[in-house]
């Protein structure tokens, strides 16, 4: 388990972005759900999709810079403590 399950790319320019992603990595990026959502299929059978979505201030009122990850986990408090014991800290609440 505590697999990465999800990624999403936030940008400013989605069509810029869009046109970087496919040009470089050949992959599939389509409108999917709310304006401004595309989703991300990579190349390779099985692998992690991904989203590219407009950038949005997530974590308290600052916008999102890099990519955001999803990793399945068994016990989200234990993973949250585990964080912590470890050095990380929490910015967000669990959803």
């Amino acid at each position: 388990m505590n697999d990465l399950r999800h990624f999403a790319i936030n940008a400013d320019d989605l069509e810029r972005a869009r046109g970087f992603y496919q040009g470089v990595f050949a992959w599939r990026i389509e409108p999917w759900g709310p304006p401004g959502f595309y989703q991300i299929r990579t190349r390779a059978e099985g692998a992690v999709a991904g989203a590219l979505q407009e950038r949005r201030a997530i974590v308290a009122g600052k916008p999102m810079f890099g990519f955001e990850c999803t990793f399945a986990v068994a016990d989200v408090d234990a993973a949250a403590r585990a964080v912590v014991a470890h050095g990380g800290r929490i910015v967000m609440d669990k959803a």
